[in-house]
C-alpha cells in the first residue's frame, strides 16, 4: 500500500513540474503552416496534383500528438477522410484498406471483429483519440464497431514501434484516431442516407460553425443492419440457408468545441464529447431460430487538449472521463455452458501531458500517462456472483529525436510502466492484488539516400501486460486464467520509402520473437479462453506500391506474406503456425478520376489462416472483389458500393461466416 502511495505522489509531482514549466514557457510565438509530411505512407488516393502535396515539407502542425513522418523512423501508415467521407463503410473495413493490417470478423455490420498488424492481434495494439487511449481496460482492446466513421478525420497507423508522442506502447504498435477536424472560417453542415442489402441504413447529420474564434462542430448518426444473408447450405447443421440473430444498431452523438491556432498565438484546445449506444445480436455457430444471445454497449466520453508552444518549448495536455458499460445476455445458453446475464461497467480517469524541447540537434521529450479504472462485473441471475477490480497505470517515457544533419535522423525511446491490480471475487472469497513493472526500448534511424528514396531500419524490446479480462474476468463468453504472464517481444525491421511524381514504393521486413503471446482460443461451445503461448517466431515482408500513370489513372498493388513459428513445449503445437492470422495476403486496385466522378476497383486475397494453435482446422482462401462508383453533382454526393462480387461466405471465424453480395447506396447533401 506504501508502495503504490509513493508511486502515486511521484507521478503527481511530476505532472505538478509539467505544469510549472508550462507556465514558466508560456507565450505568443508564430503560428506555422500546415503541411503534409514527406514521406508519409497515405493511402488516400487522388488525382495526381493531390500526390505531388505528399513531398512538401512539414513546417508546423497543428497538435503534438500529430507525428510527422519527418520525425518518424517507422513504416507509418495514414488514412484521410477525403477517402471515404461519401460512402457508407465502417472502421473495420477502413482498416482493412491499409496495408499489413489485417481485419477479420464474425458476421456482418458491427460484428465482433480481431485486427492485426504485422501478426499482432488486437489487444496487442493500442488504439488512441487525439492522443488518449481507447484500449478498455477490461478487455484490453478497443471496439471497433461502436467507432462511427462519422467522427474521424484521419487514421495513422505505427506498426511495432509507436512514437513517443503517444506516451505508452503496446507490443504491436499504435493505430491513432484523429478527430474531425474545426475548420477556421467555415460553417455549414452536411446530411447523408445510406440503404443497402440486409438490412443496412444509416442517416448522418453534422454542422460545424465559428463564433468570436471558437469553433464548433456537432455529428449525429444512426445505423443498423439486420444481417440476415444467405449462407451455404452445407454450413450449418441446422436446415436453414438464411443468417439468424446478427442484428445491429448503433446510435452516436459527437460534439467538439475549441480554438485551433489563429493569428500570432501557438495555442490550441479543445473539448470533445462523445456517447454511443449499440446493441448487437450474437451469431452462434449452431444458427438456430432460438438463438438470442446479445451485447448492449454504451460509452460515454468527455476528453479535453490543450496544446501550446513557445520558442524551443512544445507542450500538450490531454485529460478524458470514460464510462462504459457492456450487458451479455445469454438466457438459453447458446454461447456459454450455462444461462448468462453478465453485467460489465467501468469508470476511467487518463491524465497525460508531454512536454518536448528542442537542444541543438536534439528534441528531447518526456511525458507522463496516469490511468485510473474502476471496473464492476456482476451476473444478473446470481446477484451474489460479481467482480470488481482496479487498475493503476503509470507510464513515463523519454524520447530523443537526434538531427545528425539534414538527411539522417536517428529516434530514441525509452519507456517505464508501473501497474497495481486489486480484484475482489465475491462468490469465491478471492482478494488477489499485485504490481507489475516492466520497460521498453526502441530506436531507430532514418537516412534521406536521394531526394527520392529514404532508407529506414527500428529495433526495440517491449512488453504487455495482461488486461483485468485476461486474467480475472467474464463476460459469459470467456475465462480468465490468473496464471497468465506477461507478454514479451524483441523486434527489428528495415525498409525503403520511393517516392516520385508517379510513384510510390513503401517496402519492410521484420522479425519479432514472442514470449509468453497470449492469445485467444474458442471451445466448441464458442467460448473463449486465454492462453500464453512460448517462444513464438514472426517474420514478415511488407510491400505497398502506388503508380500514377495519368492524372486521371492511379493504381495500387499490395503484399503482406508472414511466416510464424510456436515453439511451446507442447508438442501438439510445437512448430505450428500462429492462429488466428492470415499469413498471406495480396491486393490490387484501381482508381478513375473523373470531373464529376470516381470510380474503383479492389482486388483483396488472403491465405493460410488457422483456428487453433494445433492447426487442425484452417479456414479457406479468402478471395474478394469490391467496387464503388461516386458521382459529384453540386452539393450533392451519390456513391453506389458493391462488396464481395462473387458472392462467397468467408469464415475469419470458425463457422462464423461473412456476408456475401451487398449492395449499398449513400447520398450525401452539403447544407
Amino acid at each position: 500500500m506504501l508502495r503504490v502511495a509513493s508511486c502515486q505522489c511521484l507521478a503527481l509531482a511530476c505532472t505538478c513540474v509539467l505544469w510549472l514549466f508550462t507556465i514558466q514557457a508560456y507565450g505568443a510565438a508564430s503560428k506555422n503552416h500546415e503541411g503534409q509530411p514527406s514521406g508519409t505512407v497515405d493511402t488516400t488516393d487522388g488525382k495526381l496534383d493531390t500526390i505531388r502535396v505528399l513531398g512538401q515539407k512539414q513546417s508546423g502542425i497543428e497538435s503534438i500528438t500529430q507525428v510527422s513522418s519527418e520525425r518518424y523512423t517507422g513504416f507509418s501508415r495514414t488514412l484521410s477522410r477525403v477517402s471515404f467521407e461519401n460512402r457508407f463503410t465502417s472502421m473495420s473495413e477502413l482498416l482493412n484498406e491499409i496495408p499489413g493490417i489485417q481485419v477479420k470478423q464474425a458476421g456482418g455490420l458491427g460484428s465482433i471483429n480481431s485486427v492485426s498488424v504485422r501478426g499482432a492481434t488486437g489487444k496487442q495494439i493500442n488504439y488512441y483519440l487525439d492522443g488518449l487511449l481507447l484500449n478498455s481496460v477490461d478487455s484490453g482492446t478497443s471496439t471497433l464497431q461502436t467507432i462511427p466513421t462519422a467522427i474521424i478525420e484521419q487514421i495513422q497507423v505505427f506498426p511495432d514501434f509507436a512514437p513517443v508522442q503517444l506516451g505508452g506502447t503496446n507490443i504491436g504498435g499504435a493505430i491513432h484516431f484523429s478527430s474531425r477536424q474545426l475548420k477556421p472560417g467555415d460553417e455549414g453542415g452536411q446530411g447523408s442516407l445510406a440503404a443497402g442489402s440486409f438490412g443496412t441504413q444509416q442517416v448522418e447529420l453534422a454542422g460545424w460553425d465559428e463564433i468570436n474564434g471558437w469553433h464548433a462542430l456537432g455529428v449525429i448518426s444512426h445505423s443498423q443492419a439486420d444481417n440476415d444473408f444467405d449462407v451455404a447450405e452445407d454450413l450449418f447443421r441446422t436446415p436453414y440457408t438464411e443468417r439468424h440473430n446478427d442484428g445491429f444498431e448503433l446510435n452516436n452523438i459527437f460534439i467538439k468545441a475549441g480554438r485551433p491556432k489563429a493569428g500570432t498565438a501557438d495555442v490550441s484546445m479543445h473539448v470533445l464529447f462523445q456517447h454511443v449506444e449499440s446493441d448487437k445480436e450474437l451469431a452462434t455457430i449452431l444458427n438456430r431460430l432460438r438463438d438470442d444471445s446479445t451485447l448492449a454497449t454504451s460509452t460515454t466520453r468527455l476528453q479535453s487538449v490543450f496544446d501550446h508552444s513557445s520558442g524551443v518549448w512544445s507542450f500538450g495536455h490531454r485529460m478524458s472521463l470514460i464510462e462504459d458499460a457492456y450487458t451479455f445476455e445469454d438466457p438459453n445458453s447458446n454461447i456459454g455452458q450455462q444461462p448468462n446475464r453478465v453485467k460489465s461497467e467501468r469508470q476511467g480517469i487518463n491524465w497525460f501531458s508531454i512536454a518536448q524541447r528542442q537542444i541543438g540537434q536534439h528534441d528531447l521529450s518526456f511525458g507522463l500517462d496516469l490511468r485510473h479504472d474502476q471496473l464492476t462485473q456482476k451476473d444478473l441471475l446470481t446477484t451474489s456472483d460479481s467482480v470488481e477490480a482496479e487498475r493503476d497505470t503509470a507510464n513515463i517515457s523519454l524520447g530523443d529525436q537526434w538531427q545528425i544533419n539534414d538527411d539522417v535522423l536517428v529516434n530514441t525511446v525509452a519507456r517505464y510502466i508501473w501497474i497495481n491490480d486489486k480484484a475482489d471475487f465475491e462468490a469465491k472469497d478471492k482478494k488477489p492484488s499485485g504490481d507489475i513493472s516492466a520497460s521498453s526500448l526502441q530506436s531507430g534511424i532514418r537516412w534521406l539516400a536521394t531526394e527520392a528514396v529514404t532508407l529506414k531500419a527500428n529495433v526495440g524490446s517491449t512488453t504487455r501486460i495482461p488486461s483485468i479480462n485476461e486474467k480475472f474476468g467474464a463476460r459469459g463468453q470467456s475465462e480468465g486464467n490468473e496464471e497468465l504472464e506477461e507478454v514479451r517481444i524483441d523486434m527489428i525491421d528495415a525498409g525503403i520509402e520511393l517516392m516520385t511524381s508517379q510513384h510510390r514504393l513503401v517496402s519492410s521486413v521484420y522479425f519479432k520473437s514472442v514470449d509468453n503471446g497470449i492469445y485467444r482460443v474458442v471451445s466448441s461451445q464458442g467460448v473463449s479462453q486465454f492462453q500464453n503461448l512460448r517462444e513464438l517466431f514472426i517474420r514478415g515482408v511488407d510491400v505497398d506500391y502506388h503508380w500514377y500513370p495519368l492524372s486521371w489513372l492511379s493504381l495500387n498493388f499490395t503484399a503482406s506474406l508472414l511466416d510464424s513459428e510456436n515453439n511451446s513445449p507442447v508438442k501438439i503445437t510445437r512448430g505450428k503456425k500462429v492462429p488466428g492470422i492470415y499469413h498471406k495476403s495480396y491486393g490490387a486496385s484501381l482508381k478513375l478520376f473523373g470531373q464529376f466522378y470516381d470510380f474503383t476497383f479492389r482486388y483483396q486475397r488472403e491465405e493460410e489462416l488457422f483456428y487453433n494453435p494445433a492447426n487442425a482446422v484452417s479456414a479457406d482462401d479468402k478471395n474478394d472483389l469490391s467496387t464503388s462508383l461516386t458521382f459529384y453533382i453540386n452539393d450533392a454526393t451519390l456513391d453506389l458500393t458493391v462488396r464481395n462480387l462473387r458472392d462467397k461466405n468467408f469464415l475469419d471465424f470458425n463457422r462464423l461466416p461473412t456476408p456475401g453480395r451487398s449492395l449499398t447506396l449513400t447520398l450525401s447533401y452539403g447544407l
